[in-house]
């Protein structure tokens, strides 16, 4: 199952854990990737919602396709 992890991008540069922890979340899958959402906050939906369509649709389109997501 395909896997899109989006990190708020103020979370990583404050906390290099929480980088750490949204890295193993993308490795727990095998068809997974990282976006960290540069500015943003805990509320990516708010504050990048196109991000957050394009990840929702990327995700769609691989499922379907049981393909890879590209990186």
């Amino acid at each position: 199952m395909p896997l899109i992890v989006l990190a708020a991008g103020q979370s990583v540069e404050q906390d290099t854990l929480w980088q750490d922890a949204q890295e193993q979340l993308a490795r727990d899958s095998s068809n997974a990737k990282l976006t960290i959402a540069s500015g943003s906050g805990h509320y990516i939906h708010w504050e990048q919602p196109t991000l957050v369509v394009d990840a929702i649709r990327q995700v769609v389109e691989a499922a379907r396709a049981n393909q890879q997501l590209k990186p």
